[in-house]
């Protein structure tokens, strides 16, 4: 039997938050658990995070309960309800590949929402469609069904930090005002 891969490490578990070991029933997650290839990892009313042994943080939202493995990415796979906040690069969350700052939530049976605040996320099926920042999508059967815009205002509130965890910092571009100058100068816009 080949050796098990590392490809995470469980923080902050709290209330019904549970791993779910390869051919076994569910245990109650603790902090610096390992999770390997091929375990799975349940919140129920809880919340978790989740270090990738790549890099990066997955915030895990009540009501999530998919399986992990390492291919070319760290893979979150059979995702099908719940809500997670991907921060990093190479995280694949069923038909996305993430490279950055990401929200996923079900919102219908087999359609996720995808949220970029940061970065890009791609679709890993044909036509390999990107979704850049600020962008919302509904992504049903690997396909984009709907596309919309947020704030980051929105974002904050659907996907708050999970408590005792940290966060790398989000960069939000600076807000553009005009300026008023004298009439023979050129206005530009003044960034602040």
């Amino acid at each position: 039997m080949p050796p098990h891969t590392l490809v995470a490490t469980v923080r902050y578990p709290q209330g019904e938050a549970y791993v779910i070991r390869a051919g076994s029933n569910a245990t109650p997650a603790f902090d610096g658990e390992l999770l390997y290839d091929g375990d799975g990892f349940s919140t129920g009313s809880g919340t978790m995070q989740l270090i990738p042994a790549s890099g990066g943080s997955v915030d895990v939202y009540p009501g999530t309960d998919p399986i992990i493995e390492k291919s070319f990415c760290f893979a979150i796979r059979l995702f099908s309800h719940g809500g997670m906040h991907v921060n990093g690069h190479g995280i694949c969350v069923d038909e996305t590949l993430t490279a950055s700052n990401v929200g996923y939530d079900f919102v219908a049976p087999g359609v996720m929402e995808v949220w970029v605040l940061e970065g890009q996320v791609r679709l890993l099926t044909p036509p390999f469609s990107p979704i850049g920042a600020g962008q919302r999508v509904q992504i049903q059967n690997g396909v984009i069904i709907s596309r919309s815009t947020f704030t980051p205002a929105e974002f904050a509130r659907r996907f708050p930090p999970i408590a005792g965890a940290e966060r790398p910092l989000t960069r939000i571009p600076p807000v553009q005002r005009p300026i008023r100058l004298p009439p023979r100068q050129q206005q530009g816009p003044v960034v602040g």
